[in-house]
This record gives structure tokens, C-alpha cells and sequence, in this order.
């Protein structure tokens, strides 16, 4: 039997044509839970990424144990990896360094959110600029008096803030 499980917005599993579909909405994994009863040797569970099947190395490696114990695939869309052509051990690593990565940017995001939330977020401040020095500095890189390099060196901007700046003022 084909098995679906998402958890989350998944648009790889969007056009997926399983038999059984479990949906995780709630942060309780009892969708999961129930997908675990469900399984049964021969059947096939496809998942977005192993980021959506577990929170952590650890119990991606005991969910994996689980149903693979009961003979069931495993399917991953993203990382592009089935346990049953999963032969090369590279395969599984970069998988997992991948699993690993997905959860870093996760987590690192849910704080900034939560950080936000509180008001103790607010991102790095502007580099501040005098517009007027700005203005007649670019007016002599743009006549040719001087290079860009020397004009942000006058600023004291690195290029990305420059040349965002000059696209910002219009100069």
C-alpha cells in the first residue's frame, strides 16, 4: 500500500497518488503515531524529507528502526533516498546532512520568530549614511573623476551596502 505522510506544506507530496494519507496538524506527532500502528510489511510510507518525519538524528534513527523492523519503505522526495535502493553509505550521510541542515535553518528561524514576537528581535540596524556626501561622491564616479572603489572607500562602505544604496537613492 502506498502511504502518504505530511507534516506541514509540502508541495512535493502534493500530486503524490497514495492510498492513505496522514496529515500531521497539530505539534503532537499523533498522526505519526497513528501511521506507525497503521504500517504493514510490503507497504510504502513517502515522506517530504526526513525533517518532516522527526525533530532530531536521534529520532529520525529510532523511527527509522521502527518501520523498517516491520518491513516497511521508506521514501523520501527531497533527499531523493528509498531504504530499499539506499545501497551507498554516501547516500544515507548526505541524507542525513541534509536532515541535519533542514533542522538547523528550522530551529534558527523558529527563534528569530519567537525573539520577534517578544521584542527582542529587531534585525541589524541600517549602516547610516550622509546622503548629501553620498550624492556628490557618486556624482564624481559617475563623470569618471574617480572609481567606485575609491567612492566607497570615501564612504566607508563595503560594495553590497554601496551599490544597495545607490539603487536606493537613485544615483
Amino acid at each position: 500500500m502506498k502511504i502518504a505522510y505530511i507534516n506541514g506544506p509540502h508541495p512535493l507530496l502534493t500530486d503524490f497518488a497514495a492510498d492513505k494519507t496522514f496529515t500531521e496538524t497539530t505539534n503532537d506527532f499523533s498522526e505519526r503515531k497513528k501511521l506507525m500502528q497503521f504500517a504493514r510489511e510490503g507497504d510504502v510510507i513517502t515522506i517530504e524529507s526526513f525533517s518532516s518525519l522527526a525533530s532530531s538524528s536521534k529520532e529520525l534513527v529510532q523511527i527509522m528502526n521502527q518501520i523498517l523492523n516491520k518491513g516497511v519503505e521508506v521514501v523520501s522526495l527531497k533527499e531523493e533516498i528509498s531504504t530499499v535502493s539506499a545501497t551507498s553509505a554516501s547516500a544515507v550521510f548526505a541524507a542525513l546532512a541534509s536532515f541535519e541542515a533542514d533542522l538547523y535553518k528550522a530551529n534558527r528561524l523558529a527563534g528569530i520568530a519567537r525573539a520577534r514576537q517578544a521584542g527582542k528581535y529587531k534585525g541589524r540596524a541600517p549602516i547610516k549614511v550622509d546622503i548629501d556626501l553620498m550624492k556628490s561622491e557618486c556624482k564624481k564616479w559617475r563623470d569618471g573623476k574617480q572609481s567606485a572603489v575609491t567612492t566607497m572607500r570615501n564612504l566607508g562602505l563595503k560594495p553590497g551596502t554601496y551599490y544597495n544604496r545607490v539603487k536606493e537613492l537613485g544615483l
